[in-house]
């Protein structure tokens, strides 16, 4: 297990706390540039081919395509997913950041998605559900390798809990302690 263990970054030690144990991190799958990347160089390639009566405004348009095309590199670069043993975060933006948050035990259900050319190139779609309202966190676009990433997050979310033993004894006083399972908030104890 010391090899799954995942090392935060700088930027994710602001959002995590001591106990959480990151489970996943990931970045969305690289098509989400891809279709920008595309666009900016197939309008390079027409911008070549065009006459110099349209080449000047055909190469403004490329400048803001290129400046389109380098702010969503950046937004994906900044965009990343992570799954702790206690909740599941989304933290993104580029000027302003934002993190969007759901504990754990608050999931109620996890659809998993994958479409024809998610299942061809690698990526999936994940849609959170918790009890009774909308949350920042439902749906998650582009999971790469999905289907280990939902086994890891399915299994933290319906992992059983370990009952806690008691060391109490026997009612007569003699004996070996019984293991009692106790609950995690005992209402006397708030």
């Amino acid at each position: 297990m010391a090899d799954d263990l995942i090392e935060p970054s700088r930027e994710m030690r602001k959002y995590l706390v001591p106990t959480e144990r990151i489970i996943v991190k990931q970045r969305q799958h690289p098509v989400v540039i891809a279709i920008p990347a595309l666009i900016f160089f197939g309008w390079m390639v027409l911008v070549a081919f065009l006459t110099e009566e349209v080449r000047n405004i055909a190469l403004w348009v490329w400048l803001a395509i290129a400046a389109w095309t380098l702010y969503r590199f950046f937004y994906w670069w900044q965009d990343d997913f992570i799954a702790t043993n206690k909740r599941l975060l989304k933290t993104y933006g580029i000027l302003t950041r934002k993190v969007a948050m759901m504990p754990m035990g608050k999931v109620t259900d996890m659809t998993y998605t994958r479409t024809a050319p998610g299942r061809i190139f690698g990526w999936g779609k994940f849609i959170v559900e918790s009890a009774g309202q909308d949350q920042a966190l439902s749906v998650i676009n582009y999971v790469i390798n999905p289907d280990v990433t939902y086994k890891k997050i399915t299994g933290e979310i319906f992992a059983p809990s370990a009952p806690k033993p008691s060391t109490s004894v026997t009612g007569s006083g003699k004996g070996s302690p019984l293991p009692v399972a106790e609950p995690d908030e005992i209402w006397w104890k708030k």
